[in-house]
């Protein structure tokens, strides 16, 4: 739908409608009953408009606010029904504690606007910092029931002890990621840990938390390694189109790994 002036009034979309798009020239208040409750997934792009929990039905379990969006969302503005949400590039507001309600599972925040300790409901399991996020992280910030953690690629800061909690077990690096990796830094929950593109530090003994099972280093990387650098735990290794050092059989490479 991508009216920009036509008022959205109850009954022009159909009720056989499970996903539905308002495109890019749609920013018309939302009005109680015009998205149907068949709706399952929707999609903004150019709105920016106040809602409620009462214009957007509590069949929507998937709510992509879109990069134009730009308003306060309160506590109960978002239905208890939507499990993943997208907030766009261009929000700009601080998200209150309880603004997002516990049901959502997936959190995929584009803003570079930065978040605050407690706005993150410990019911997110896969969290992705993406597009403009570029804030440092905290202890606390990213709640202890995140499972699966993408980091923004301009993320590039030191990062720190208990930045990153003890329940990820998937982490992704963001595309410009170049700093050096401490000993203990990154918790021994992870299993898979990906670097982004421009990753080239040298990796020592206890940088690769035990317990990775698949490393993907970048394209950029091009460091020595040498024996317990990596893992015995790892199980898939993925070197970058640039690397160029010499490997000296098991001293380099771990026996457990069965995919090179």
């Amino acid at each position: 739908f991508n009216a920009p002036s036509t008022v959205l009034e109850p009954g022009i979309i159909p009720r056989s409608v499970k996903t539905l798009e308002l495109g890019s020239w749609f920013d018309q208040e939302l009005v109680v009953g015009s998205i149907p409750p068949s709706v399952t997934k929707l999609y903004f792009n150019s709105f920016n408009q106040s809602f409620s929990s009462f214009s957007i039905p509590s069949s929507v379990t998937k709510l992509d606010l879109g990069n134009s969006f730009n308003q306060v969302i309160k506590r109960g503005d978002i239905p208890d029904s939507v499990t993943h949400l997208i907030v766009g590039t261009y929000y700009s507001k601080d998200l209150a504690i309880d603004s997002i309600p516990p049901s959502v599972k997936k959190l995929y925040y584009n803003a570079g606007h930065p978040i605050t300790v407690g706005s993150i409901p410990s019911s997110v399991t896969d969290l992705k910092l993406m597009t403009h996020f570029k804030s440092p992280l905290c202890p606390n910030l990213i709640p202890n029931s995140v499972q699966y953690l993408t980091l923004s690629d301009r993320c590039n800061y030191v990062l720190k002890k208990k930045d990153i909690p003890s329940s990820v077990k998937v982490l992704v690096l963001g595309l410009r990621f170049n700093q050096q990796l401490e000993p203990r830094v990154l918790p021994s929950s992870i299993r898979v840990l990906q670097f982004g593109i421009y990753f080239n530090q040298p990796i020592y003994e206890g940088d690769i938390p035990k317990g990775v099972k698949f490393l993907k280093l970048s394209d950029q990387f091009n460091q020595q390694i040498i024996k317990n650098d990596l893992p015995s735990t790892l199980e898939y290794l993925e070197f970058g189109e640039r690397f160029n050092q010499e490997i000296d059989g098991n001293d380099t490479i771990p026996p457990s790994v069965h995919t090179l």
